[in-house]
């Protein structure tokens, strides 16, 4: 966030009012409780025992990287995406499934035994007149009219059946390759959404450790402020003797050097908090100390916005993941299509049975293999109304995909146009910061020799700090500017504020 101080320093009487060291120093603080905001990410993790860490920006994205929940997560979506992968490629390959049963029959099957007595009737004629000639026992006629047993058995009470059946699919109308397909992009998708979760990661670590160093940059300045007010209470000290000047000089200075030891009191508060927002995108606990010991440092760098748009539309996580979206899209619609096709499957059966064959208590094996085909002859138009969703949810993709296209061009415009404002403010902010140094130098000369008052001298330390505030803003806001334009190309270096490099 680049921002300027507009506080306009006019020329009065000499002991009228001016603007204060305190409102300056005010509005300093004031900006780092804006520009260093906390976010919740991840929980704490423990760090060394001396509880303190001398960071480099790129050693604090690794360690963020590591402790990321957010990645973790990531991490995880890929880990379920993979295992589809592998549960898609299952479907190419044989199925074999056992099952088992145990049936207990209320009776015995049987079959009647009348039908098969009445068999016998017709050889009651010639049998009498067997036994009536004397040829044939008489025992013999008995035999038949006593007819056979009422029930024939013919299998058993407990029964048994144990079976293996391997199933091959030859034919499913390219639905397992389909299938298959759509895991393998949903898995290339989610690699790309983890890498823009990994970017986004990077540049929030990159703002607040280059908001911890500003607050630092900006309490040196509020110090600075104090050891100029201390320095000028002493000439008006003894000026005051000499009489050059008046008492009232003298209580002013006072009061600005006790209000600038208040503000700098907050500003070291906002280190803390700048601190704690690290720690708080590290993952460490929030009591964690850290010295950042990459400074703040203006680079020059020369991009072009074409360069930039290229970048963007190659590299974006978002466009990559997208491609494989709209690939699951084409695959979907052919899955459904497929449907209209016939399936042929391959089914082999091993099986174990008793009773066996003969209705004997013995266990029996058999095997049989089918060819089965399945195909769907009329449904109602369901398959048709399943194909036009699909076909309608990729146009909402393709739609989607242009919109995303937009919006990322139009951040990498605004991204562009930040960071060439903020390479401007840079420059503008070296020359005020030389020119307040050297009107503060001339004003304190003159002071000292008795031509300016002490009003003068302190507008010119007010002009001076305001300036140095100006300076370290517009240098933070440069290094932020660097790591939106990385974040909306699709790369973030992580590289130290000093400089850059893939």
């Amino acid at each position: 966030m680049t921002f300027f101080f507009l506080s306009r320093v006019t020329r009065k009487p000499i002991r009228s009012s001016r603007p204060s060291v305190k409102r300056l120093l005010r509005a300093i603080v004031a900006s780092l409780v804006v520009v260093c905001p906390i976010t919740a990410t991840s929980s704490a993790f423990a760090v060394s025992a001396d509880g303190e860490l001398n960071l480099t920006l790129t050693e604090a994205v690794e360690l963020a990287l590591e402790h990321s929940r957010t990645l973790k997560i990531a991490d995880a979506r890929m880990g379920a995406s993979a295992e589809r992968v592998r549960e898609a490629r299952t479907a190419f390959l044989p199925k074999i499934s056992g099952k088992g049963s145990y049936t207990r029959l209320d009776q015995t099957p049987y079959i009647s035994g009348a039908s098969f007595s009445s068999m016998f009737d017709p050889l009651h004629v010639p049998f009498e007149d067997l036994v009536s000639n004397g040829y044939l026992d008489p025992g013999a006629l008995a035999g038949l009219e006593a007819g056979g047993p009422s029930r024939i058995y013919i299998g058993d009470k407990d029964n048994y059946a144990l079976g293996v059946t391997v199933e091959q699919p030859i034919f499913t109308g390219f639905s397992i390759r389909n299938t298959y397909r759509i895991a393998k992009h949903a898995l290339e998708a989610e690699k790309w959404n983890r890498q823009r979760d990994e970017n986004e990661v990077r540049f929030a670590v990159a703002e607040a450790y280059v908001g911890l160093v500003r607050a630092k940059a900006f309490l040196e300045v509020a110090k600075e402020s104090v050891h100029q007010l201390e320095a000028h209470i002493v000439d008006l000290e003894s000026f005051l003797g000499e009489g050059m000047v008046i008492q009232n000089d003298l209580l002013r200075a006072e009061v600005e050097l006790a209000n600038a030891a208040l503000l700098v009191n907050r500003a070291a508060n906002t280190v803390d908090l700048a601190t704690a927002n690290l720690c708080h995108q590290l993952g460490v606990p929030l009591n964690t100390g850290i010295t950042p010991t990459d400074p703040l440092k203006a680079e020059a760098e020369t991009r072009t916005l074409s360069d930039c748009n290229e970048l963007a539309l190659r590299e974006r996580p978002e466009l990559r993941a997208m491609e494989h979206y709209l690939e699951i899209g084409q695959r979907t619609i052919a899955l459904r299509r497929g449907q209209y096709l016939p399936s042929v499957f391959l089914i082999g059966n091993h099986e174990w049975k008793r009773p066996d064959r003969e209705y004997e208590p013995e266990f029996y094996r058999s095997w049989n293999v089918t060819l089965a085909l399945k195909a769907n002859v009329f449904d109602w138009g369901a398959i048709h109304h399943q194909v036009a969703h699909a076909e309608m949810e990729q146009r909402q993709l393709e739609e989607n995909a242009e919109i995303l296209t937009d919006g990322i061009l139009l951040q990498v415009k605004q991204s562009y146009l930040a960071w060439e404002e903020a390479r401007r403010a840079v420059d503008l902010a070296g020359q005020a910061k030389a020119q307040a140094e050297e009107n503060h130098r001339l004003a304190l000369e003159s002071f000292r020799e008795g031509v300016a008052t002490s009003t003068d001298l302190l507008d010119a330390e007010a002009l001076l700090t305001r300036a140095k505030a100006g300076r370290v803003n517009a240098v933070a806001g440069l290094r932020l500017a660097k790591e939106k334009i990385d974040i909306a190309t699709g790369w973030s270096s992580g590289a130290s504020p000093t400089g850059s490099g893939r």
